[in-house]
């Protein structure tokens, strides 16, 4: 009797334990599901974010060229047009025509072709708009094209500025960590014809996927927001952009996390099993309460690792993004100095290679010294300002120099931090080339000031400044002044001293 009591009670914990198992295999499941929908309306809304905001930046860079060059295109102007483009590396080329089709002004990787003008123009004039965005030939001009023109008073093109966005320019970099699981990317215009896409991930299971068509795009009435479908292998989304008629569409590879589940599926089956054997073997009553506890506190456990893994990994793919994105900009950064070099002309010397190489190092010093910081968030600037011009020094000055800082204690966001340290860097740089002394001094004075406003004065003792030819430094100085929206003072006498006037935080 007792045994077929234990029997019976060994039978019914089977049953109820294969229920939990599956009970828990369609949570898992559902568990999957769930992270799939989420991870890709993450990628889908960043991603489409980003596109949306470089759409915006360069439409906004256009209407600033029109603004700057309404009344005549100078060689002011076009010196202007030098010196934005760099702080714009989400341009993959520039250029700037008459109204007779003439190119008056284009950037490095221009294309050579103009055959885009005509079609630009042609809409411009007939329809007497100021702005275009056109569709390349997908399979030769792989290209966003971007216009914007200014019209005499007889409603003639005077001058018509054209700008070309691409998929390297807009998407993601194929060694993007957040892009391991993608298999492809692309951007559609409101009549759903495909502008770009960029194919990240080549597989056989690739060519069965159904992309989003024309077809079935009107059907589902898509009007906005984001619209995720998944399927056996791969899960589509399609997110519209919020400031232009475009969609953006995503389709991720489902597998790594099916395999995930198969393997969570796989070891609670294999619980299960082993519990059942052991449970056929003892004692039912002491055996259950035991592994119950045992299992209890496991999985408080797994909860626990999970939560701290699942934090984790978020955190670095966070960071892991921030680091490509600096990378791309140090990159543009860099490219758009050989191209100033260029521009300037030959003969190129071996101090020119020194000059470029030494701006290299000051990138890479004011980032090092960055990322040393323990809070990426709020940087210390005096002290921020020391470290920079002693690694500078060490680097690239033969003689001593005394360095003294006599700022007021205060703190700028990251984003702002770099333009300033690569704006020091670059004054630095040129006191050492043309004013410094050996034995001489470079100072630091300024602080926080009323209306949220930072004064910066940087200051060396030496050779007196020679007001002269504008060299590349210069436009760098002035550009990065720029981009942190301020001003510039420049003192001569016994010291030469800059004096920056700039916004705390972004205008």
């Amino acid at each position: 009797m007792v045994n077929k009591m234990r029997y019976l009670l060994t039978l019914m914990l089977t049953v109820t334990t294969i229920i939990i198992v599956s009970l828990s295999i369609k949570n898992l499941w559902s568990a999957l599901e769930r992270k799939t929908n989420a991870d890709m309306e993450h990628l889908l809304q960043l991603m489409s974010s980003q596109i949306n905001n470089s759409l915006l930046t360069a439409d906004s860079f256009l209407r600033y060229l029109v603004y700057m060059n309404n009344q005549s295109l100078t060689d002011q102007g076009l010196e202007f047009l030098r010196q934005e483009l760099i702080l714009h590396p989400e341009i993959s080329y520039l250029k700037v025509f008459n109204g007779t089709g003439q190119v008056l002004w284009k950037s490095v990787f221009s294309p050579d072709s103009n055959e885009v003008y005509t079609l630009l123009s042609q809409y411009h004039s007939n329809n007497q708009v100021d702005f275009v965005l056109l569709q390349g030939n997908h399979d030769v001009d792989n290209y966003i094209h971007l216009s914007r023109v200014i019209f005499d008073e007889q409603g003639y093109i005077k001058y018509l500025f054209e700008i070309g966005l691409n998929d390297q320019s807009l998407f993601p970099s194929p060694e993007d960590p957040s892009m391991s699981n993608i298999f492809n990317i692309s951007l559609w215009d409101a009549k759903f014809s495909l502008l770009l896409e960029r194919n990240y991930k080549q597989t056989k299971s690739f060519a069965d996927i159904e992309i989003y068509n024309g077809e079935e795009k009107v059907a589902s009435s898509l009007t906005g927001g984001t619209h995720i479908r998944s399927f056996k292998k791969y899960t589509q989304g399609i997110q519209q952009l919020n400031a232009f008629p475009l969609y953006f569409t995503m389709v991720m590879d489902r597998n790594p996390d099916i395999r995930n589940f198969q393997k969570q599926s796989g070891l609670l089956i294999g619980l299960f099993l082993t519990f059942s054997a052991i449970t056929w073997v003892l004692s039912f009553m002491y055996q259950q309460q035991k592994y119950n506890k045992s299992l209890g506190i496991q999985n408080d456990n797994l909860q626990e690792l999970n939560k701290k893994l699942e934090k984790t990994s978020k955190e670095r793919k966070l960071l892991i993004q921030e680091i490509h994105h600096r990378v791309k900009n140090n990159l543009a950064l860099i490219n758009h100095i050989i191209s100033l070099i260029t521009d300037e002309g030959g003969p190129y010397t071996e101090q020119t290679l020194k000059d470029l190489s030494a701006r290299i190092i000051a990138i890479q010093n004011v980032h090092d010294t960055l990322y040393k910081s323990s809070d990426l968030s709020q940087i210390e600037i005096p002290q921020y300002l020391t470290e920079i011009t002693t690694m500078i020094l060490s680097s690239v000055c033969q003689f001593p120099v005394a360095v003294e800082n006599n700022m007021n204690k205060f703190t700028l966001p990251a984003k702002r931090v770099i333009p300033l340290g690569i704006l020091t860097a670059e004054i630095i740089t040129n006191a050492i080339k043309y004013g410094l002394l050996p034995g001489g001094t470079i100072s630091f004075n300024g602080g926080f000031q009323e209306q949220n406003m930072i004064l910066l004065r940087i200051s060396n003792d030496g050779k007196p400044y020679q007001d002269g030819h504008r060299g590349l430094g210069s436009d760098l100085i002035e550009a990065l002044v720029s981009q942190l929206e301020g001003d510039m003072e420049l003192e001569t006498g016994e010291k030469t001293t800059f004096s920056i006037h700039f916004p705390r935080d972004d205008q």
